[in-house]
């Protein structure tokens, strides 16, 4: 398969992705669904950007795309565990889980790299979404010390 039409069907599923989350956003009511149009309108401009890209002279016509199976398998295990163990353990706890693990067992990053790298992502996160937005997300085991 030619890498030009993996990239065009990948853009098609990610623009198709957007207009469905501009649809739901569209129906929240009051602000709610300002942030997820915004991100989605900037992922639709990345999309068409990606897209005109493909059909410039440079584009490699003759790159083909293979794909590495058990990479593909073990990220999906990877991220099933997350989605399934997110209530139970907590976000705080699943995501650095998932992270360390993906950085060290298919990224191949070296140990000190990934447990700085998780650390950074997952206060990153908590600023983000727990302290700055207010997102509750799952606290899991971590409840009866961060439940306020």
């Amino acid at each position: 398969m030619k890498l030009t039409v993996v990239d065009r069907s990948i853009v098609a599923l990610f623009i198709s992705v957007c207009a469905v989350v501009i649809a739901k956003a569209l129906d929240m009511q009051g602000d709610a669904g300002v942030i997820p149009i915004f991100v989605s309108v900037l992922g639709v401009i990345t999309c068409i950007f990606l897209l005109v890209s493909t059909f410039s002279s440079e584009y490699s016509q003759t790159a083909t795309c293979t794909v590495n199976w058990y990479r593909f398998g073990v990220l999906s295990g990877f991220i099933v565990l997350l989605l399934l163990s997110m209530n139970w353990l907590g976000a705080l706890i699943a995501i650095p889980l998932f992270l360390l693990a993906s950085f060290v067992l298919l990224a191949r990053v070296p140990a000190l790299v990934a447990i700085s790298l998780t650390v950074g992502f997952t206060v990153v996160i908590y600023l983000a979404f727990i302290w700055a937005l207010e997102v509750p997300l799952p606290l899991g085991v971590l409840e009866p010390w961060l439940d306020s």
